[in-house]
């Protein structure tokens, strides 16, 4: 199948070209903020910062004949060396993080779960600002399976990122989802 990528915000699900909204305060605050927390694994590190990721924030990925636009999505530069420079990126991430938004929540977490589990994506992290929830997810031969799951006044594990640990109420308050009062 050939499908022109241009500007538009859509992804392609089984050969249908699928708009995607844009996002809410919320969920772009939230891409943001864990953006930043995910900044020190961001290129070759060295000296404090642990590096070994190229990150990127709403980049078209191609997987199978599917084209996705995961929120965040990590490369480990082990296995790609240089920064994707294609649009879309043939290569499948090894971590994705999907901000589950009401108009795309059920797609996140049933079809596109589906896709890059088969694809390989090692870990996917799935957050939901409505519920104030993030899931931890790491692949195995036959599912995702669950490592960490928190939601408010929660501390959170957080692979493949080594030595990473996510207050989540740190992250909410950052992105304007709770009050700081609202911490327990």
């Amino acid at each position: 199948m050939n499908i022109e990528v241009n500007d538009e915000r859509i992804e392609i699900i089984q050969g249908q070209a699928m708009p995607l909204a844009s996002p809410a305060f919320g969920h772009g605050a939230m891409a943001m903020v864990l953006s930043h927390a995910l900044n020190p694994w961001q290129g070759p590190g060295g000296g404090s910062r642990p590096g070994g990721w190229w990150l990127s924030v709403e980049v078209d990925v191609r997987i199978g004949a599917d084209m996705f636009v995961p929120d965040i999505a990590g490369w480990r530069i082990d296995k790609m060396p240089t920064a994707p420079s294609s649009r879309p990126v043939e290569q499948p991430p090894d971590w994705v993080c999907e901000i589950l938004s009401p108009s795309t929540a059920a797609r996140d977490i049933s079809y596109k779960q589906a896709a890059y589990h088969a694809a390989g994506v090692g870990h996917l992290w799935l957050v939901s600002p409505t519920d104030r929830t993030l899931l931890i997810l790491e692949r195995d031969k036959r599912r995702y399976s669950l490592v960490d799951a928190g939601g408010i006044g929660s501390e959170l594990q957080a692979p493949p990122f080594d030595g990473l640990h996510l207050v989540l109420d740190d992250l909410l308050v950052t992105a304007g989802l709770i009050k700081p009062d609202a911490r327990e």
